[in-house]
C-alpha cells in the first residue's frame, strides 16, 4: 500500500476497499508495533504479546505454577491478570491512594533511586554539550575530593562507590594512554578536566556501556527499598481475598530486585501490591531453556542450572529480524533510554537584527528564552508566590493545603490566569508561604 515517492509517499487505500482513493503525504508515521515476536528457542509457551484474553488465564488445573519472563510494565500487569480471577484494571486503581501522597513519594523516591543525579543531570550543559552525565558527575567527585577535606559524601554508600570506582576504573587507562606526565591518582582537577572534555564521544558512550550492568543492578535495589517502604493499604487483604485459590506465581527477571529502570512510577506501586500477594514470588535468572513435559506442563532451565516444572510458563523474547527496517535500528546515543534524543532537532531563522542574515537555534530553547524575555519585561506585581509550596500543592494533592487563600487554594489556576492578563507574579517565600510552611 505504501509506494515512495522523492518528496514523501502515497498510500494507496485502494487495495483495501476499491471505492478508497490514494493519499499523498509528506511523512508516514508507522505506529503498528514491533511486529512477529522472536522465538530463538522454538517453544511452545505462551506470550504476553498476546496476553488480554480471559481464555488464556481462566483454563489453569488447580493447583498450579505459572512463571512470568520478565517484570516491565506488561509483565506486571500480566502477574495480576493471572492472580486474580476477572481482573479489572479498576483493582488497582481502587488501592492507589491519592490523598496520601504517593505521587510525591514515588515521584521524589524514583529521582534519587533513579541515580538522576549521576546518569541524567543537567551539569553537561555547563560544558556546552559534548560530555556525557556520568563523566561529569565522576569529574565532581575528584573535584570533591582534591578540594574538600570533609569526608566524601558517598563514604558509607557501598552502592554508589562501586559506581564511582568502576568509572574510575575505565577513565584511568584513558587518562595514561595521552601520555601525561601526572599519575592518574594524583592528578590535579584542571588536568582532569581537560583531559575529560577532549574525550571523544565514542569513547564516552563505551563507559556508559561499561558501567550501565552495575547501575541497573544498584538502580534496582534502590526502586526495592524506595517500593517496600511504602505500607500496604489498610484494606489490602481484601484485595487478597479476590486471587485465584491455589496458584502460585514465579516473576522471573535479570535484576537483584522485580524493579528496574524501565518501570513506569505508576506500576511501581503495582509491583508493590504484586509481590505483596500470597504465592508470589521474584526470582533473578535467565531462562536458558524451556522444554514441555508429561500432562501438557513446561520445565524451564535457567542460567545457573537450576530447573523447575510449571504449568505455565509465559514468555517475551522481543521483535524477530524478519522485515526489520532501518527505522528499528536505535542510534547509539539512545543508550540510555529516556534520557537522550536520538537527534538534536536545529532549525534556521532570520535574525531579527537584519533579516537577511540566517541562523540555526534550538527551536524549544529559542522558545523557552523569548518567552522568559517577555516575561521580564512586565511590571513586577505586589503578589508574591511561593515556588515551594506551590510545588508541594501540586506533589502531594491541593486538598491537603487547605489555607482558604486566593493565591494557594488554587495556584496553578490563579498563576495561568496572572500570565494570560499580561502581568508577572513576584516568586520568593513571603511570610503567608512561610508560616504555611513551617505550620505544615
Amino acid at each position: 500500500m505504501v509506494h515512495p515517492r522523492p518528496d514523501g509517499v502515497d498510500i494507496d487505500f485502494s487495495v483495501c476497499d476499491p471505492d478508497w482513493s490514494c493519499v499523498a503525504v509528506d511523512l508516514l508515521i508507522d505506529a503498528t508495533g514491533f511486529g512477529e515476536e522472536a522465538n530463538p528457542l522454538d517453544v511452545l509457551d505462551f506470550s504476553y504479546w498476546e496476553s488480554g484474553h480471559r481464555l488464556i488465564y481462566d483454563h489453569l488445573p488447580t493447583p498450579a505454577k505459572v512463571l512470568i519472563s520478565g517484570c516491565g510494565d506488561s509483565g506486571v500487569i500480566e502477574g495480576l491478570h493471572y492472580a486474580f480471577a476477572d481482573f479489572r484494571h479498576e483493582y488497582v486503581t481502587a488501592l492507589w491512594r491519592s490523598h496520601s501522597g504517593l505521587e510525591a513519594r514515588i515521584d521524589l523516591g524514583l529521582e534519587n533511586a533513579r541515580l538522576t543525579s549521576i546518569f541524567a543531570s543537567e551539569e553537561p550543559e555547563r560544558y556546552g554539550g559534548g560530555i556525557l552525565s556520568e563523566v561529569v558527575w565522576w569529574l565532581d567527585q575528584r573535584h570533591f575530593m582534591e578540594f574538600n577535606r570533609a569526608p566524601w559524601q558517598y563514604d558509607n554508600d557501598p552502592f554508589i562507590s562501586a559506581i564511582y570506582e568502576q568509572l574510575n576504573n575505565l577513565i584511568k587507562p584513558l587518562y595514561e594512554a595521552t601520555g601525561a606526565s601526572e599519575p592518574f591518582e594524583t592528578a590535579d582537577w584542571s588536568g582532569l578536566e581537560a583531559f575529560t572534555l577532549s574525550l571523544p564521544l565514542p569513547a564516552q558512550f563505551d563507559i556508559r556501556e561499561s558501567v550501565r550492568p552495575l547501575a541497573d543492578e544498584v538502580i534496582s535495589r534502590l526502586i526495592d527499598e524506595l517500593a517496600t517502604s511504602i505500607d500496604l493499604p489498610q484494606d489490602f487483604n481484601e484485595f487478597t481475598a479476590l486471587t485465584r485459590p491455589g496458584l502460585s506465581i514465579t516473576i522471573n527477571g535479570l535484576m537483584p530486585t522485580a524493579y528496574t529502570r524501565q518501570l513506569s512510577p505508576y506500576n511501581i506501586w503495582t509491583m508493590r501490591l504484586l509481590l505483596a500477594l500470597p504465592g508470589v514470588r521474584y526470582r533473578q535468572g535467565a531462562i536458558e531453556q524451556v522444554m514441555r513435559r508429561g500432562g501438557n506442563r513446561f520445565e524451564a532451565i535457567f542460567s545457573d542450572g537450576s530447573r523447575d516444572v510449571f504449568d505455565r510458563i509465559v514468555t517475551r523474547y522481543g521483535p524477530g529480524k524478519r522485515g526489520e527496517s532501518v527505522i528499528a535500528h536505535r542510534n547509539r546515543r539512545d543508550t540510555l533510554s529516556g534520557d537522550w534524543l536520538l537527534v538534536e532537532v536545529e532549525a534556521e531563522v532570520s535574525d531579527p537584527q537584519d533579516v537577511s542574515q540566517r541562523r540555526i537555534v534550538d527551536p524549544a530553547r529559542a522558545a523557552i528564552i523569548d518567552g522568559l524575555a517577555e516575561l521580564d519585561s512586565r511590571p513586577l506585581e505586589a503578589n508574591t508566590l511561593s515556588k515551594n509550596l506551590v510545588a508541594r500543592i501540586i506533589s502531594l494533592g491541593q486538598g491537603n493545603f487547605p489555607l482558604n487563600d486566593p493565591i494557594y487554594d488554587d495556584p496553578i489556576r490563579w498563576l495561568a490566569n496572572e500570565l494570560r492578563a499580561g502581568r508577572r507574579p513576584h516568586y520568593g517565600l513571603d511570610r503567608r508561604a512561610r508560616t504555611a510552611l513551617v505550620r505544615r
